[in-house]
């Protein structure tokens, strides 16, 4: 009788594969005798080592992720990531190595530990976006099976050139040891649980159905879940900022790094304005604007089916509004009417709106809002993301930076989350 494998070996103890393998087990097993060994390297020379693999992204950044690379090189830094650590833990990210005392923390002496084994289950839309939920396990001295999307080879190189890293005190070759990597098919419902009930943490990114399935798999009473799920973002600016021309190149960036993949891609974009001549003439800026970013950062290759949806959106839309569009389908900006957030089409297609008052806007607004690109005065901006956010929305970046990455992420302080908090008395 032949036996259907379902469990693809893809990376582990250091070295790429492509085996079938009837179980992840034996992995899980090694990932778990790395915890001691990870546990004892000094935060600091992590945090040196890191810093080093981001600079290798950035020399080494290939047409694969080049347009991701200075997101990835720049959450890597040293003073970034000390920084980062520092909000999440407390204020002082040596409570990783020992037992520290806290400010307002009395005479209690505290300790984080590394919850153990992490499990990812990494999206297939922005694949090397998982590198940031690997690195941050890492530096919170976990370990970390990957169930890997179909298309993960971004996400192979990523840990590949994480293994070619070396500092002083650090070997990368050493250091992927903590890391394994896997591809199970959709059915194999028994490796599913199996992962799933040895994580001491689930990391889980992708659409409602993935992350619901996830959810739903049996775990660990204590295990901690940390959920990326899918989320929408949106963009509103002022009369006066819709007419400056660096603002709108960014926003430009903002719509097509990702190719609007990303959860924080802007779909959406209401100015606030009755005058329809300033709505047009920004919609025609920002089609210049898409032009020059995708001569920069060219999109990726489109399915046939996602270019016949395109055409489509474009025809339905001529008769309503205007309609700015590259000669083939790598952007599209329509001026639309309603006022209404789009179904995202995700591949650079974004629709311009004009709204009399944006608070209006928390009618829409709910909790699969993630970020919210706001340009306005200080005083009425901030008003604004307080009356929308309560509804929904995490996060309100300057444009330009509407994704990159950064802690709290979808409402999250994430290295909090991976870690035990332990205590004892000075």
């Amino acid at each position: 009788m032949v036996i259907h494998l379902k469990c693809r070996l893809i990376y582990h103890d250091g070295n790429k594969t492509n085996q079938f393998i009837e179980s992840p087990k034996n992995l899980i097993v090694d990932l778990q005798s790395r915890i001691e060994w990870i546990h004892s390297i000094p935060i600091n020379d992590l945090l040196d080592f890191i810093e080093a693999f981001g600079n290798s992204i950035q020399e080494n950044s290939t047409s694969t992720f080049a347009s991701t690379s200075k997101h990835l090189s720049d959450f890597f830094k040293r003073d970034n990531l000390e920084r980062e650590l520092d909000l999440s833990l407390r204020g002082n990210y040596l409570i990783l190595d020992k037992f520290v005392k806290l400010e307002n923390g009395g005479k209690k002496l505290y300790h984080t530990q590394p919850r153990g084994l992490a499990v990812h289950w990494i999206a297939g839309n922005v694949d090397e976006l998982g590198i940031f939920s690997i690195i941050q396990a890492l530096i919170t001295k976990n370990v970390s099976l990957i169930k890997a999307p179909s298309n993960y080879e971004n996400l192979l190189d990523l840990v590949n050139l994480l293994k070619l890293t070396n500092t002083e005190k650090l070997s990368g070759e050493e250091l992927v040891k903590t890391i394994s990597i896997i591809y199970l098919e959709k059915d194999d419902e028994q490796n599913q649980k199996l992962i799933s009930e040895n994580a001491d943490v689930r990391i889980i990114w992708g659409g409602l159905d993935a992350v619901s399935s996830i959810i739903s798999t049996p775990k660990k009473p204590f295990c901690e879940d940390i959920v990326f799920g899918p989320k929408y973002s949106y963009v509103i600016l002022d009369e006066e900022s819709a007419s400056k021309p660096d603002l709108v190149l960014k926003l430009a960036f903002d719509i097509s790094i990702f190719d609007q993949n990303a959860c924080s891609s802007p779909h959406t974009i209401f100015v606030e304005t009755e005058n329809k001549d300033i709505l047009n003439s920004f919609g025609e800026k920002l089609s210049i604007a898409m032009d020059r970013v995708n001569k920069l950062i060219p999109k990726k290759s489109i399915s046939e089916s996602k270019a016949m949806e395109i055409h489509e959106i474009r025809s339905e839309n001529e008769f309503s509004g205007n309609v700015f569009s590259s000669k083939d389908t790598s952007w599209t900006v329509i001026i639309s009417e309603n006022d209404e957030l789009e179904k995202p089409c995700f591949s650079r297609v974004v629709f311009v709106k004009s709204i009399l008052n944006a608070n209006s806007l928390s009618t829409f607004n709910n909790k699969k809002i993630q970020t919210i690109g706001i340009v306005m005065n200080k005083e009425k901006r901030l008003k604004l993301i307080d009356t929308l956010s309560l509804h929904g929305g995490d996060r309100s970046p300057t444009i330009g930076d509407m994704s990159t990455y950064e802690n709290p992420w979808d409402g999250m302080f994430v290295m909090d989350r991976l870690v035990r908090w332990v205590t004892t008395y000075d």
